[in-house]
């Protein structure tokens, strides 16, 4: 559903409906790290929306409001938080992520505390951030 080189160019990011993350040389086609929920392994039981790369981690959002991040080791921490609807978009900025739901809500994560910041409603209406 997504992908983005990481910072450095060196790798491909992608994630996908079967719920997985991969890692890919862009010179090879090489996959080079599939992140996926396993036993031990707290990670996204439907389909991955959107992800964005900050420094060396990536941050992901699902189909069920789930929000996650990888760091560079592969380890996941998350859900982070929970939105009631699809989380449809990620921006990053200082060590902050902003993400967008179909809800029409808007939650600024810092990832470095792993903690929300601040949650609040775009607009009166239902329309969803995109």
């Amino acid at each position: 559903t997504c992908a983005n080189f990481t910072p450095d160019g060196k790798r491909i990011v992608s994630c996908s409906e079967d719920c997985t993350l991969k890692v890919w040389n862009p010179k090879t086609g090489e996959n080079i790290r599939t992140i996926q929920k396993s036993k031990g392994v707290k990670f996204h039981e439907t389909p991955i929306m959107c992800m964005a790369i900050v420094g060396k981690s990536v941050v992901t959002g699902g189909s069920e409001g789930d929000f996650h991040i990888i760091d560079q080791t592969g380890e996941t921490i998350g859900p982070i938080i929970n939105h009631e609807n699809n989380v449809e978009q990620i921006i990053i900025g200082d060590n902050l992520v902003a993400s967008g739901s179909l809800n029409g809500r808007i939650n600024i994560i810092d990832i470095g505390k792993n903690e929300v910041k601040m949650n609040f409603k775009l607009a009166e209406n239902d329309e969803g951030v995109t």
